[in-house]
Formats: structure tokens, sequence, C-alpha cells
């Protein structure tokens, strides 16, 4: 087996900061011509994250940490509006806000809850940076408008 070229709470720390600084509203998202892809990157030395994620009521994506030019860490994701009625670019923005205060201690998608006005965001993992899977939802008055899950963890060459 591979040593890992950075300790799990440096790599908990990284993840930390870059979910943080792609989640806040002022990032720039760039977009890959007609596929629909988005995609974010934020780096620190010789750490990179990437985040790609196609689609937006429904989406899916990954998210995934180099070494250099290494895979050290990866993310799976997807799900989206579970309500027609519900107003997706007003859910998008809310989530954003949610991911934005994410948890050091769980740096996958967003805090444990989160609420603005009538919106409660939740979210729930099992595991470590290691190795975890989650769900994430929104409801919206009491009514669940949203919900993605999600799994990953360290991989080993």
């Amino acid at each position: 087996m591979t040593t890992l070229p950075v300790n799990r709470d440096a790599l908990a720390a990284f993840l930390f900061d870059a979910k943080r600084a792609t989640s806040d509203e002022n990032n720039e998202h760039e977009y890959a011509g007609s596929s629909g892809m988005r995609q974010v990157e934020y780096r620190d030395g010789d750490l990179i994250y990437r985040d790609r994620s196609y689609g937006f009521t429904f989406f899916s994506g990954d998210a995934a940490v180099y070494y250099k030019d290494t895979l050290l860490w990866q993310m799976t994701y997807s799900g989206g509006v579970l309500d027609e009625f519900a107003d997706t670019p007003a859910l998008h923005r809310f989530l954003r806000e949610a991911l934005f205060n994410v948890s050091a201690d769980r740096p996958f998608r967003g805090p444990d809850s989160f609420e603005r006005g009538a919106c409660l965001y939740s979210d729930t993992t099992t595991g470590d940076v290691g190795g975890f899977y989650g769900v994430e939802t929104v409801q919206l008055a009491g009514r669940r408008i949203y919900e993605l899950r999600y799994h990953g963890g360290l991989i080993q060459n």
C-alpha cells in the first residue's frame, strides 16, 4: 500500500478550505461549452481540489483531491429537486450558502443543519475522510424539496 503524501488531518483541513472557497457566492464557476459541465477548482501548494458537475434541476458530479498529478481522494454525488414547483434558482442559492458553512470535522458537503427563513438544510454523514457516505436534504416549510446522496474516500494505489 502506498503511503499518503499528506496525513488525514491535513487532507480534511484542505477539503474544508476548498469547500468554503468553491461554495463562496463570489466564486466564479467555469462552464465547459455545450456539455453543461460546471467545474470549480482550488489549489494550495501541491494539493488541487476539483469539483465537476452536470445538470441543474437534477445533477451528478464528482469532487477530487490530487497531490501533484496523483488522485488522492474522491467523492461522487447525485441528486436534485424533488418538487416540480420548487424555485430551483433560489434553492441553488440557498444550497451554496449552506455548503459554505461546511463543518471542519466533516468536510464533504454542508453542516449538520442550516436554516434560513422557511428553508432547512440537513446533512447526515457516516464515516470519515478515509471512507464515508451521506445524504443531504432541503425542506421548505416542512416539505422535502431536495435530496442528494454522496459517497467517497481515499484512493489507494
